[in-house]
């Protein structure tokens, strides 16, 4: 007798979230081999008349980053030791650690166009603005999660069982983070 037996969702939900993380991955991968390729075409980086990128604000936003997944870490940890309260508000610092980030973009691309750099203007421009934007979308989507998730656990108390779904916008998160230190890397630093 052959009795089917029927996974739960949530197995379903991991696998679903890998796939989605590595089509993802595909997208920012597809963005830097072009940065990559445009970048090597060119006799001069940034190409001659463009200044290159101050390091300033992609540098404290690699720090905002690396605490970000650092304070995430923590509040996973803390609500797998059964610690809802401590939980919920390093859940809230990570939260305001992705709005710092977003906010830190916000005046890295105000003044990347204050020194001429504009997205119509070169290649250079339009891949800078274009990587740092398809990044802060994806930060965006994780702050505004990573926000309901905080109140709600602020508002309720939050246990064991929620530890997976957690667990699951902790990869999306560390990956949001990972990517933006390659982006550190290759785009302002080399």
């Amino acid at each position: 007798m052959n009795v089917a037996v029927e996974e739960a969702p949530e197995d379903h939900a991991g696998l679903g979230l890998i796939l989605f993380l590595l089509a993802l991955g595909v997208g920012f991968a597809t963005l830097f081999v072009f940065y990559g390729v445009m970048r090597a075409s060119m006799p001069a980086w940034p190409p001659p008349g463009l200044p290159r990128v101050p390091l300033l604000f992609p540098t404290l936003n690699t720090g905002v980053t690396i605490l970000a997944s650092v304070t995430y870490h923590y509040a996973t940890r803390q609500l797998a030791g059964g610690h809802p309260r401590a939980f919920a508000r390093a859940l809230t610092v990570t939260t305001f650690l992705g709005g710092i980030f977003l906010v830190l973009q916000l005046l890295l691309a105000i003044q990347t166009w204050a020194l001429g750099v504009r997205a119509e203007g070169s290649a250079y421009g339009a891949l800078m603005y274009t990587l740092a934007g398809f990044h802060a979308l994806h930060v965006a989507v994780g702050v505004v999660s990573l926000a309901v998730v905080a109140g709600q656990a602020l508002a309720q108390n939050f246990g064991a069982a929620n530890l997976r779904r957690i667990r699951f916008w902790g990869w999306y998160w560390h990956f949001v983070g990972a990517i933006w230190i390659l982006m550190y890397l290759l785009v302002f630093v080399i």
